[in-house]
């Protein structure tokens, strides 16, 4: 797969309880045609999709570790779900190219703190 491809405007922004309730799915429209193209995407863990670009895309990443992330993904109609990827996996992989086509950078979602493993105690 190409490492670039043609941005793609965001039509609209929605919730798709499936999904995630708090993580707006990403309604878009490639204007070139290109992104239309039938290719190969790669996606973490040796998993792959034949096709155009997804016009329905929604993406969660949470950090777990120093190099393991959970990650979702809705492409279209389908839901992958990943519980630990290494960064280089993620980096590997067809997102990169596709969230700068929205104009969203995988780099700061990959920089995010590392949950604090303390335990919250509440008061009864």
């Amino acid at each position: 797969m190409s490492r670039t491809l043609p941005p793609a405007q965001i039509v609209r922004k929605v919730i798709d309880e499936a999904f995630d309730i708090h993580s707006p799915v990403l309604v878009l429209d490639w204007t070139d045609g290109g992104a239309n193209v039938e290719r190969l995407w790669e996606l973490p863990d040796g998993f792959s999709i034949m096709g155009g670009a997804p016009r329905r895309f929604g993406l969660l990443v949470r950090r777990n570790g120093s190099d393991a992330y959970r990650v979702q993904i809705l492409w279209d109609r389908t839901q992958l779900v990943w519980r630990d990827v290494s960064r280089l996996d993620l980096l590997a992989s067809c997102l990169s190219p596709l969230l700068t086509s929205v104009g969203l950078d995988l780099w700061s979602l990959l920089e995010q703190p590392i949950p604090s493993a303390r335990m919250h105690h509440w008061a009864a």
